[in-house]
């Protein structure tokens, strides 16, 4: 199973399944920004181990947009900026547009230079849809959701991420049942994320081609367990 620690998480799976129920109409637009200030020495800045923003906390908003639109995108464009959380190594920020088959178009921005922001926005058309916080372990997922002139505003409780997706693996190990987040799933983001890292450096729009996949993330993988403040660190 890859690491996907969101899909076993009640608020994003609440906003994935309001979504797909059609609370929001067609959802057509995405738009997500992840950030936080690194420090000089953080691992994340270390070029040999594929660092960069848009490896340790892009992912999350290129996960969640292809999950929203429950298709692949098709087409990547980048453009990086460098400034002092780059150290010489990775940029310090990128900005994203994917464009998804119908004419859908997620944007999104990661930076490892500005101050915490983890939240994303799906406009459909007969509402929207917004989840912020949105993607950090660290803060329960809070969700505003409009149709038509009705409003909702939900907060999720706060549960150990980890835990969760430890709990969902162990449970289909038990009872012999594949991952919805399997190997497959990795690959769909990774064959993004080098198209997107083509972009950038080219300055040309790249092709995707990644097979639609047929699972995405349903209430029935979500896990709910207590956080815990003890960690092992390595």
């Amino acid at each position: 199973m890859t690491a996907y620690r969101l899909h076993n998480e009640p608020g994003t799976v609440e906003v994935l399944e309001r979504i797909r129920s059609g609370e929001i109409g067609d959802p057509r637009i995405f738009a997500a920004v992840f950030s936080f200030v690194a420090s000089s020495d953080n691992h994340r800045l270390k070029a040999a181990y594929w660092g960069g923003p848009l490896q340790d906390i892009g992912v999350y908003c290129l996960n969640a947009a292809r999950h929203i639109f429950a298709t692949e995108p098709i087409e990547a464009v980048a453009v990086r900026s460098f400034g002092s959380a780059s150290v010489g190594e990775v940029e310090e920020s990128i900005a994203v547009t994917l464009r998804f088959p119908e004419g859908r178009l997620a944007q999104f921005i990661a930076s490892f230079g500005a101050d915490n922001s983890d939240f994303y926005h799906v406009a459909g058309t007969k509402g929207s849809v917004t989840a912020d916080p949105g993607f950090r372990f660290e803060t329960a997922v809070q969700m505003k959701l409009r149709h038509g002139d009705i409003r909702t505003e939900k907060a999720f409780p706060q549960t150990d991420h980890f835990a969760g997706q430890t709990a969902y693996f162990s449970d289909c190990i038990l009872n012999a049942q594949p991952p919805e987040a399997d190997g497959g799933e990795g690959f769909a983001d990774v064959r993004a994320l080098l198209a997107i890292e083509r972009a950038a450096s080219t300055g040309q729009p790249q092709k995707i081609d990644t097979p639609a996949r047929q699972v995405h993330p349903t209430a029935d993988m979500i896990r709910i367990l207590p956080t815990t403040d003890q960690r092992l660190l390595l």
